[in-house]
């Protein structure tokens, strides 16, 4: 299982370190495809999507099952859950650094930005690790 450790440890890192190596490890299988954004590793059978920008780790979204994903089954930072409510998120966290528009909260952590995307419900639907 990945751990908020593993996810932490490899965002911001060059994709040959260990790291973000034993991260892919852990993910599976996947699939790798190019555009303008970067390299994207797809991992459907973990419910993750890497990017990878300028040679590191730049981005990890983990999703919930849909879309032909199934659902990301690991530790998720700060204990945060798929289908939690916003209120539940920022009674845990505090209010965002950033809010953006009405469906997204971001986190400063410093050396990475912890992203949670809202449903029009106000619940979790997508959670973004990205490197500062």
């Amino acid at each position: 299982m990945v751990t908020v450790d593993d996810l932490t440890s490899a965002i911001g890192k060059p994709m040959d370190d260990a790291a973000v190596r034993a991260l892919l490890e852990k993910l599976g299988p996947g699939t790798r495809s190019k555009d303008d954004i970067g390299i994207f590793y797809r991992h459907k059978t973990a419910g993750t999507i890497l990017v990878e920008n300028q040679g590191r780790l730049a981005t990890v979204f983990l999703k919930p099952k849909g879309k032909g994903f199934k659902a990301y089954e690991g530790e998720i930072p700060f204990g945060i859950r798929f289908g939690q409510t916003k209120e539940d998120v920022r009674a845990a966290l505090g209010e965002p650094t950033q809010e953006i528009g009405t469906f997204t909260d971001e986190y400063d952590q410093g050396m990475w930005t912890f992203k949670v995307n809202y449903t029009e419900a106000g619940v979790v639907e997508r959670i973004t690790l990205k490197a500062a």
